[in-house]
């Protein structure tokens, strides 16, 4: 969450752009409601929700502009289970501020699996203005995949885990990639790497095991899917 709410500080990460000094009071506002959410025990947390999305309507029934705003309203939405309306006032928030970083990366979160080359269209701009944000790598890294630009996926990959390289996830996903076009010794590299960075995760031991099968390590491969 954002270390200040005044400043530049951003949800995921990702940091926002200054908004006009007659928005900053409103949007410490919000920004503390929400930290307030993800403090809240369980039982009181779906009420505190409602209240927040509901404060945030009525903001920008004022201030139907403010792209900042329907961001929040999407996050407050999808914790919600309401994941529709969620994706549309992303996309509001997006067609009022094309470079609002934390729309662009919800954004291709949530299209990847339905509508991938849209989710790419949203994550390479995102990469274009955060180059050095390794999450937006991946995700556009998945997003290739996808669409079966294996090149541009392992690419993209590399380039996450240049930025980040103690993320499991960005090794197991790459290995995946390599394994399948038969670069064995660099898959295995990263298999290893991402079991220890995470040694219970069980697609790491099933891919591993499978890479060692395709080399006739069988009993390597026993002990990985054991």
């Amino acid at each position: 969450m954002p270390k200040s709410c005044c400043g530049r500080g951003a949800p995921m990460g990702l940091p926002l752009r200054r908004r006009p000094v007659a928005m900053v009071g409103l949007g410490c506002l919000l920004l503390v409601g929400a930290l307030l959410v993800l403090a809240t025990p369980a039982g009181q947390t779906w009420r505190l929700r409602r209240t927040s999305l509901e404060t945030l309507e009525r903001l920008l029934e004022k201030q139907p502009g403010w792209a900042l705003a329907h961001y929040w309203r999407g996050e407050r939405l999808a914790e919600m289970g309401r994941s529709d309306e969620a994706l549309g006032a992303w996309l509001t928030a997006y067609h009022l501020d094309p470079d609002l970083e934390p729309a662009l990366l919800r954004l291709g979160q949530a299209l990847i699996s339905s509508r991938p080359q849209r989710a790419v269209e949203f994550l390479h701009r995102l990469v274009r203005l955060r180059p050095q944000d390794a999450e937006a790598w991946y995700g556009l890294a998945v997003g290739y995949g996808r669409l079966k630009r294996v090149d541009d996926a392992i690419a993209a990959l590399r380039r996450a885990l240049a930025l980040e390289e103690e993320d499991p996830r960005f090794h197991r996903e790459i290995a995946q990639l390599l394994l399948n076009r038969s670069q064995f010794e660099e898959a295995e590299r990263h298999l290893q790497r991402a079991l220890q960075l995470d040694p219970a995760n069980p697609i790491a031991h099933y891919t591993l095991g499978r890479l060692l099968l395709l080399r006739n390590r069988l009993e390597e491969a026993e002990r990985e899917v054991a």
